[in-house]
């Protein structure tokens, strides 16, 4: 079972990540779970974007490399979450 801190980092990525990050997306998620949820959120997008292999391997094999590693390190991540934060990553390198 998961804490509710992860259900709530989990949603709120769901529901405010896009592409990319902007002002307004932090914003809003700062304002609607906290700080503590935003810099988690953060953390999580560097471990997935701050990785030697996305300069070492192909843009789809790094894609599921990330996936494979989000999934490992956060297991509270729903599917969607991981898929959101690894296009976020992949869209840095591309």
């Amino acid at each position: 079972m998961f804490t509710t801190d992860e259900s709530r980092i989990d949603e709120a990525i769901s529901k405010h990540l896009k592409t990319w990050w902007t002002f307004e997306t932090k914003q809003e998620i700062e304002l609607n779970y906290g700080i503590a949820v935003l810099n988690q959120i953060i953390s999580i997008y560097d471990f997935a974007s701050q990785s030697e292999f996305w300069l070492s391997l192909e843009l789809e094999d790094a894609y599921n490399l990330a996936v494979e590693r989000l999934k490992e390190q956060y297991p509270f991540l729903s599917d969607d979450s991981v898929r959101r934060i690894a296009n976020m990553a992949a869209y840095s390198w591309k």
